[in-house]
């Protein structure tokens, strides 16, 4: 209680100044108190949840397979689609004309010198 100038403050009551202004601190305490409370609850729950969707589904665990090692010849296999080029491309012509039986090479054929390539019928061209 507040007196005059003259007197000492005396001890001033705080839950009666509460009272006069219309303040109910403990109120507005456990508001805030159930909020979180109830946040939290609902935090809890939502881990629960998740971990026991996530947790209790029978993931599947990587199963390896293993051999012993032996030794033995590596088999590749490939597989294309597309043109095939020759790695290197001769023309090969003549000064006579006639007419090929057959070609003995084919594209990319390894061929040895001296070694018959065709087989012509010659018209009459004689050297």
């Amino acid at each position: 209680m507040v007196t005059t100038k003259s007197k000492l403050i005396q001890s001033v009551d705080v839950d009666d100044i509460n009272k006069a202004l219309g303040i109910d601190p403990t109120s507005k305490h456990r508001s805030h108190l159930i909020k979180w409370a109830f946040l939290l609850v609902i935090m809890v729950v939502i881990t629960g949840l998740t971990l026991l969707w996530f947790g209790s589904s029978n993931s599947q665990t990587i199963q390896y397979k293993t051999d012993d090692v032996e030794r033995g010849d590596l088999i590749v296999t490939v597989s294309a689609t597309g043109t095939l080029e020759p790695v290197n491309q001769v023309d090969v012509g003549s000064e006579i004309s006639g007419t090929v039986k057959f070609v003995a090479v084919d594209f990319n054929d390894r061929v040895k010198e001296g070694q018959v390539l065709t087989n012509s019928i010659l018209n009459n061209c004689r050297r």
